[in-house]
């Protein structure tokens, strides 16, 4: 049982580069002209946005602003076989393409210090991983579980680093001895099976590896870890079926029930996860008014028998916390806590504080 459970949302990882959803597609723009990028995807998305999509608006009204609202509607038209503009037999390639912007994008903006040929992980994700640590060394009745929105592998990189061992929620039950990262909407560094549908994570000394025979420009400072990339390493599974080279990802505001053999059991571990804790921290995440999907989930969630001591936003923003507070109910409501700062400054004010309380001094 963890009793501290900390959900991230996109906000958390902005300190690495990775853009909000409302940034994303500009972000993406200025990338196409990038020789990083897989320009063909590039190219066919802002095409779908710039001159298909638009026609949506004769008789209906859609953000194509929003990488979000975008990545769902292309994802409901290869549902039903429908994108203005698009022969039937082109929607998949479309589907295709806004996955693979969306994957690059991510990938390319969130930028890791380099130091001697080696990627670092960030402080704030590292200080996290610290918590962990040293939670689980004074008393593992009190672990830390970490549920995730974000693609990328900034917390999942400073776990590694921590010498931590990651446990996805893939399988029914939670391994023992291995650290809870439950990453809602999927991840970089995972890919499914064309056959069975099954999850297969990309392990980081594969992924460094592969990416250590890359040559890093000189003088770099700050790097991307291309991940995805490095999929097809995979190798086959079922029927000898060649790996999915896309990576899985859930679009972040959309009925998911198609998802469901993928992910449901990640889900379930963090259901269980929120229902056990007595402190629920959350960081840089918006709670928008369109992902029906988490409040239902952390709904669900509270309902456990478990006491809980407190619920704590850590975002800027007053709306956000406000967001929050409607959300609970008056029980829950009484222990809500809105620190308004960012990830940043709240890792190095309260985390590596309590990170020296933890370890019973100061540290040097």
């Amino acid at each position: 049982m963890a009793r501290t459970v900390y959900v991230f949302g996109a906000g958390a990882s902005a300190h690495l580069g990775v853009p909000v959803m409302g940034r994303f597609i500009d972000v993406a723009d200025d990338l196409r002209r990038s020789t990083e990028v897989s320009h063909d995807a590039f190219e066919l998305f802002f095409k779908l946005i710039q001159d298909r999509l638009p026609q949506l608006h004769a008789k209906s009204v859609v953000d194509l602003t929003n990488i979000e609202s975008v990545f769902s509607l292309v994802e409901m038209g290869s549902l039903v076989g429908r994108l203005p503009g698009t022969p039937e037999n082109e929607v998949g390639s479309a589907r295709l393409a806004t996955r693979r912007v969306l994957a690059e994008t991510v990938e390319e903006t969130c930028l890791f210090a380099v130091s001697q040929g080696q990627w670092q992980p960030s402080s704030p994700y590292l200080s996290i991983a610290n918590q962990v640590e040293l939670s689980n060394k004074s008393a593992p009745s009190s672990s830390i579980a970490l549920i995730t929105f974000n693609y990328d592998l900034g917390l999942d990189f400073a776990l590694h680093w921590s010498n931590l061992v990651i446990d996805y929620g893939l399988d029914s039950q939670v391994q023992p001895g291995k650290v809870p990262l439950l990453k809602l909407h999927g991840s970089l560094n995972w890919t499914a099976c064309d056959v069975c549908g099954l999850i297969r994570p990309l392990a980081f000394e594969q992924i460094f590896r592969l990416e250590g025979n890359r040559r890093l420009r000189a003088g770099t400072t700050r790097f991307p870890l291309r991940a995805s990339r490095c999929l097809s390493n995979l190798g086959s599974h079922c029927s000898k079926s060649p790996i999915d080279r896309e990576p899985a990802l859930v679009p972040p505001s959309w009925n998911k029930t198609q998802y469901q053999q993928q992910f449901k059991q990640i889900w379930r571990h963090a259901a269980k996860e929120l229902s056990e804790a007595d402190d629920i921290r959350v960081i840089g995440y918006s709670l928008p008014q369109s992902d029906a999907f988490f409040r239902d989930l952390l709904a669900l969630g509270l309902a456990g028998t478990s006491r809980l001591k407190s619920f704590t936003v850590i975002d800027p923003l007053a709306d956000v916390a406000e967001r929050f507070q409607t959300l609970l109910g008056p029980d829950a409501r009484g222990r809500f806590r809105h620190y308004k700062d960012g990830f940043e400054n709240y890792s190095k004010a309260v985390l590596n504080h309590s990170r020296r309380e933890l370890s019973g001094g100061v540290e040097g």
